[in-house]
């Protein structure tokens, strides 16, 4: 190949590089709906996985909010007698003294303060929240059949007695109805057959 023939074919491959095949509106378009698709498929990919994250952090947060709450609670524990009457100015001993306790032997200074009231008499207990055996009675709701020397603890068993059976006495009510439902409902059926 001579001189003259080289040059030419490298000027004519030299145009070709050159030149860039022009893409047509067509493959233009296609492009960008690809690229659109793309986009989207990932926005919502990330959207989808985003809130499972976030879902999942709330769940987190709920579940420690609530481990806090359940040991704060176990902190505040109902105190003792001795720190009840620390409280007061006195040690446990004078409480249980003074409050006419010492006459059951399970009374300690280190019994909860809740189980210590069960073996206060009425009026010790009136005593002990500086209230009148009276505003006691009505507050609570305890008629006169307990004298003022009757223990709290047999009063509180008395009145969850009461309780429990006007729930019951309720239920019962409820099941006579639905039992009077239900022979009205057989009657008035046996009625339309004849």
């Amino acid at each position: 190949m001579s001189e003259r023939q080289a040059r030419i074919r490298r000027k004519s491959e030299a145009e070709e590089v050159k030149t860039v095949k022009k893409k047509s509106k067509a493959e233009i378009i296609t492009n960008i709906v690809i690229c659109v698709a793309i986009v989207a498929v990932l926005g919502l990919g990330g959207w989808a996985v985003a809130s499972k994250y976030q879902n999942n952090a709330a769940q987190t947060q709920a579940e420690a909010d609530s481990q806090d709450t359940s040991a704060d609670a176990a902190q505040q524990s109902v105190p003792t007698i001795e720190e009840y009457a620390q409280n007061l100015g006195m040690t446990g001993e004078e409480f249980i003294k003074e409050y006419g306790l010492d006459s059951n032997e399970e009374v300690t200074p280190y019994m909860e303060m809740t189980l210590a009231t069960e073996y206060m008499t009425l009026a010790n207990y009136a005593k002990m929240i500086g209230s009148e055996v009276a505003e006691i009675r009505e507050s609570m709701g305890i008629d006169d059949t307990f004298a003022d020397d009757a223990l709290m603890g047999e009063i509180f068993a008395a009145q969850a007695d009461v309780t429990e059976g006007a729930e019951n006495a309720d239920a019962d009510t409820a099941d006579v109805a639905s039992e009077d439902n239900t022979e009205a409902t057989d009657n008035t059926a046996e009625n339309e057959a004849e």
